[in-house]
């Protein structure tokens, strides 16, 4: 033994016990894509691993290097036994969730940033987010448990809107993950939960009502759909949510990733004019103190 970080920066081929033995096998898996630790080990784990690789092999031992932030209390303090200002993980996960807890770290900043942590913020992931997407599933099942919605009938250019909305969030939410970039994709993810539940669900409910098969077949891929982009940021959520809408496979997690369909950019735009003059006019009712 030299020292701890120097063999920690010899682990890429050290764990192989190369180059006395599974060279090839050290090979194949050189570099590694990412390599992921908090700021606490910059001068430790990244550095070792970066200064023997550069030494030995001329090249960094992995692609990419995400940095996490410290986690904090509510008033920006590091959270310490001795200062009582520690929150317990299996209180939140008692209250909020895992789902919950995983949202609120992978969306609510960069994780460099750091996070400034409390039972309340973790409450908001449910109340933004969770509440409104579960509450999109459930309206579908209540209806579709009626057997309301079954036969055919025409698309609409609402159905046609969230379909290319959806499109865009897959594309862009691919992008992000491609990228390592969980917080744009999950605001991504976010962003057309929104567009879902607060646009397309209100303007459509007489539809729903009079059980129009397009508006429910329109629900169900959203939905599906949004469950496997979610499936690696929360993961009981969207299993649960494509085991009853779908279920071909045994999990969402047994299924290949969504791939982005085709937009309609021009009507994208137009329903975001028709967005824009209706909270414009919500504004200037609020601003006149008019119900």
């Amino acid at each position: 033994l030299i020292d701890v970080w120097w063999d920690s920066g010899c682990m890429p081929f050290a764990q192989w016990h190369a180059p006395f033995e599974n060279q090839e096998e050290f090979e194949r898996r050189f570099p590694a894509n990412y390599v992921c630790e908090g700021l606490d080990q910059t001068r430790g784990w990244f550095y070792s691993l970066l200064g023997v690789s550069v030494l030995l092999f001329g090249r960094s031992s992995y692609e990419t290097c995400l940095c996490l932030g410290l986690i904090l209390d509510a008033d920006g303090q590091k959270m310490s036994k001795s200062k009582g200002n520690v929150v317990v993980p299996w209180d939140v996960l008692e209250k909020h969730g895992a789902d919950a807890f995983r949202w609120y770290y992978f969306t609510s900043k960069q994780p460099w940033d750091g996070y400034r942590f409390s039972l309340e913020t973790v409450g908001e992931s449910v109340r933004q987010f969770l509440l409104p997407l579960w509450n999109s599933y459930s309206f579908f099942v209540r209806y579709a448990n009626l057997g309301i919605g079954e036969g055919d009938s025409a698309t609409t250019e609402l159905d046609r809107w969230i379909r290319s909305r959806l499109a865009a969030t897959t594309e862009r939410v691919t992008e992000r993950m491609e990228d390592y970039d969980t917080t744009f994709a999950g605001r991504a993810i976010a962003e057309f939960v929104d567009d879902l539940s607060n646009w397309y669900l209100r303007l459509s409910r007489r539809r729903f009502w009079d059980g129009e098969p397009a508006a429910f077949e329109t629900l169900k891929e959203c939905l599906v759909t949004t469950a496997k982009l979610l499936a690696p940021l929360t993961p009981f959520v969207a299993d649960e949510i494509y085991e009853n809408l779908d279920g071909s496979e045994a999990s969402v997690h047994l299924c290949d990733f969504p791939e982005p369909g085709d937009r309609e950019e021009e009507l994208e735009w137009r329903m975001r004019v028709v967005r824009d003059a209706v909270e414009l006019g919500r504004a200037a009712r609020a601003h006149a103190r008019l119900k």
